[in-house]
């Protein structure tokens, strides 16, 4: 088991990731002593074994609320699942759709001479997928990577590089790209390194400008942009600029923009000013204040789980309300 791949060390705890997900899974435990093994590597406080005295299942869990609501970025490929059990209805409205960058030429350059990096960045699943599509086009064996050490933003990017079983050598323990410089230099000089940063077309520059300051030779790459999705599939978007949300969460600073490009935000908050709004970190809030609108809540962790955690956490008090 990997740190920073497997598991986190959080708050004097072991926290398990999930290998398909890269969520953190909170309360969870490996048996037989596994998880008491690890805690020790890490000189963390060895917690006893689990003892479980009763057990429920989510679906009859669930069916003790009168009114239920969720997020979940996976309800389309469980909408039967939905249906059959809790009788809801998925409603799928994406801002974003993930496209090839408009210019192609840095990427190849910067493909064609990867032995002259000692590290690459990925700041998302979606540049580890884009990076990969147009790298086995120009080469037909992972080992062309060579030495090249790995950082990467946050859990769910270490989990996507571990299905095409690659280390992550440098994570930061806050989950935002600006916190990555300070992860690689626990591990590596920084002067005169040579950094591919493989990422968004559109992306914060903050990581770079940091990279630079403490020495670094960073080329910023664009493998993929995000543009505005338009197609309304199933008439959700519809439904939402007609009767609006109590919640709007956003997970990225693009999809602030492209959300706004459809919806016109701040018009949306003006009919509803009952809506509220919750990012997963601060380049996220950023994206959201320059619009003129202060983020009711910022996740922490800045994670799809610490989003769940932070609204839950948030609303707990308030009783069983329905909430969209």
């Amino acid at each position: 088991f990997a740190r920073d791949v497997d598991y986190i060390v959080r708050n004097d705890e072991v926290v398990i990731i999930d290998e398909f997900t890269g969520r953190m899974m909170q309360g969870r435990r490996y048996s037989e002593g596994l998880h008491q093994a690890l805690e020790a590597k890490e000189h963390v406080t060895v917690q006893p074994e689990n003892q479980t005295l009763a057990s429920i299942t989510f679906q009859n869990y669930f069916r003790l609320y009168p009114k239920l609501a969720g997020m979940t970025g996976t309800a389309m490929t469980e909408a039967d699942e939905f249906a059959e059990i809790y009788k809801l209805d998925v409603l799928e409205i994406p801002t974003i759709k993930i496209a090839p960058p408009s210019d192609f030429t840095p990427l190849i350059e910067a493909i064609s001479g990867i032995g002259a990096y000692s590290w690459i960045i990925f700041t998302s699943p979606n540049g580890v997928n884009a990076f990969f599509e147009y790298f086995f086009k120009a080469y037909d064996d992972l080992r062309c990577m060579g030495m090249l050490r790995i950082a990467a933003v946050g859990p769910a990017t270490a989990a996507r590089l571990k299905e095409l079983h690659l280390r992550v050598d440098a994570m930061p323990e806050e989950y935002v790209a600006s916190k990555v410089a300070g992860a690689i230099a626990k591990v590596d000089e920084l002067e005169n390194l040579r950094i591919l940063c493989m990422r968004a077309q559109v992306a914060n520059p903050d990581l770079i400008v940091q990279l630079e300051l403490k020495g670094a030779i960073v080329d910023d790459v664009a493998c993929y942009q995000t543009v505005t999705e338009t197609e309304d599939r199933n008439g959700a978007a519809a439904r939402l600029a007609e009767e609006g949300a109590d919640w709007v969460t956003f997970t990225s600073a693009s999809t602030v923009e492209q959300f706004h490009a459809r919806f016109d935000l701040p018009k949306l908050r003006t009919q509803f000013p009952g809506m509220k709004t919750l990012t997963i970190g601060p380049e996220t809030s950023k994206a959201l204040t320059a619009l003129g609108i202060t983020p009711d809540l910022e996740a922490k962790p800045h994670t799809i789980e610490g989003i769940v955690t932070t609204l839950e956490k948030h609303l707990a008090p308030k009783g069983r309300g329905s909430k969209r």
